[in-house]
């Protein structure tokens, strides 16, 4: 999908959008007003907004984490990048869970000296900062989303109300 980093839709988004949500007879009639950006109709442009915010809560529902898990593994990677102790390290390992827990596993930090040295080696470092990178990028790609459904939900209910007082006058 074509979403900024702030949230919003991105123009080319909502031009196509907006005139996928037009009947088909009338397509041809209003497409320069989409392609110059215009909104074609209160009730279009709701449509179109709820179907990027039903898009979007789709994308984040069938993530296998949650922007909170997310968040709380990338704290415990900060912790892990900062260990010098394979004792704490154990202690760490006993507190979190799931990624965190497989990937030092795997990692086997056994490898590394005890004591004030470090316990992982250089490719273990590099692949702990590649699994830091892209837990940000998960992280940044959800509230990405987060940011759109909020974008989407707060610009219909802006439309929403002013149809209602458009109607009334």
């Amino acid at each position: 999908m074509y979403i900024h980093q702030d949230g919003k839709p991105s123009f080319a988004l909502l031009s196509a959008l907006r005139i996928w949500a037009t009947p088909p007879y009338q397509r041809r009639s209003i497409s320069h007003l989409a392609y110059s950006g215009s909104q074609l109709s209160v009730d279009n442009e709701i449509s179109v907004l709820k179907w990027i915010s039903k898009n979007c809560t789709m994308i984040l529902s069938n993530m296998l984490t949650v922007i909170e898990e997310d968040c709380f593994l990338l704290s415990t990677i900060v912790k892990i990048k900062n260990l010098h102790n394979p004792t704490e390290l154990r202690k760490l390992l006993c507190a979190s869970g799931g990624e965190a827990r497989a990937f030092i596993e795997s990692s086997d930090p056994q490898k590394g000296k005890s004591g004030s040295e470090l316990m992982f080696s250089g490719k273990t470092k590099r692949v702990i900062d590649r699994w830091e990178l892209a837990v940000q990028w998960r992280i940044r790609y959800k509230k990405i989303l987060i940011d759109c459904i909020s974008y989407c939900t707060v610009t219909i209910n802006s439309l929403s109300s002013q149809n209602i007082l458009a109607m009334r006058t």
